[in-house]
């Protein structure tokens, strides 16, 4: 892939992230691998309560429990990584592999600086799906397999 394919690769991935929910950028492209950049909801993204019946059948918001909330969170976050994943393949085809950080504003550091937290660093590819090459009625035309290592606890 030439300079101007690069280019022409990551304007392109650029103009497609604009109206995602989760902002994403494309960092770089090296050879067929390209990398992303996402900025995931913060934890209030997730409500703290949840509807619920008490025991005389009265509604009420009960408090989420903290590890329910916490898995939620996580599944917000890898949902966004998989949405951008999905469009970075589908948008430049010639891209077989992205490497993906999932990022979360924190608060500002001791100098007034805003703070980003990683929530997610892994790596993804993706290939068309088996049997579905040509088809216009497919679906969706690739296949996500991201590993992934959390690097912090999504709601904490």
């Amino acid at each position: 892939m030439g300079a101007d394919d690069r280019d022409a690769v990551l304007a392109a991935l650029a103009e497609a992230f604009e109206d995602n929910e989760a902002p994403a950028a494309p960092v770089g492209i090296d050879g067929t691998e390209l990398s992303l950049i996402v900025l995931v909801p913060g934890e209030d993204a997730v409500p703290e309560r949840l509807p619920a019946t008490t025991q005389a059948g009265n509604l009420t918001l009960r408090k989420f429990p903290k590890s329910e909330r916490s898995a939620l969170c996580l599944l917000l976050i890898a949902g966004h990584v998989l949405v951008t994943l999905h469009e970075a393949f589908a948008v430049a085809p010639g891209v077989n592999a992205a490497r993906v950080i999932a990022v979360r504003r924190g608060g500002p550091d001791i100098y007034c600086r805003p703070v980003l937290y990683c929530m997610v660093a892994g790596r993804g590819r993706g290939r068309p799906l088996t049997g579905c090459a040509g088809q216009p009625d497919c679906g969706y035309p690739l296949r996500c397999e991201i590993s992934a290592a959390a690097a912090r606890t999504p709601c904490t």
